[in-house]
């Protein structure tokens, strides 16, 4: 399960994350994200993501089952790493009848803190801590030790939340 965090810059958090000895697991890196689905929004309309990555000079390939709870973000997920260049990998969902439907690029940074998984996430129109954990008490406990309130936590992907901070414009 997981929730975002809407932030106005990294340094608080990163200060707390160092201070409470966390596990920085990677350095920002840029990620490349396309989602695919069918022309008829198949996928979407049955809550199903369908994301192909390309992060340091690695092709992930991400489906992401629906949404099972209502206040935090629970979704089952398969990756598996693909030996392929993000635009053959493009290709073969194109083949299937799949098409990118939704591209984003953001820069992540990594971290490990007390079972949780931490991203600090800089998207071009914002800023989110993303916490990932296995309970929803373990989750707001992670979140109050960073400063973060968990009411605040949104549940929303980056592409609803692009469309909502950005008034509907997608650029």
């Amino acid at each position: 399960m997981e929730l975002k965090y809407p932030v106005a810059d990294f340094s608080e958090i990163r200060g707390k994350l160092a201070a409470l000895g966390a596990e920085q697991l990677c350095m920002p890196v840029q990620e490349i994200n396309h989602i695919f689905d069918k022309p008829d929004g198949v996928l979407s309309k049955n809550g199903i993501l369908l994301r192909l990555r390309h992060v340091s000079e690695k092709v992930i390939l991400t489906v992401k089952e629906p949404v099972e709870h209502d206040s935090v973000k629970i979704r089952k997920e398969h990756e598996t790493r693909l030996s392929i260049t993000i635009g053959a990998g493009a290709l073969m969902l194109n083949a299937l009848g799949f098409h990118s439907v939704y591209y984003y690029e953001k820069i992540r940074e990594e971290w490990a803190f007390q079972g949780a998984h931490i991203c600090l996430d800089e998207l071009y129109f914002g800023k989110f801590v993303e916490i990932e954990c296995e309970s929803v008490e373990h989750l707001g406990s992670v979140s109050a030790r960073l400063g973060l309130d968990r009411k605040s936590g949104l549940k929303e992907s980056y592409r609803t939340l692009e469309l909502q901070l950005s008034g509907g414009r997608k650029s």
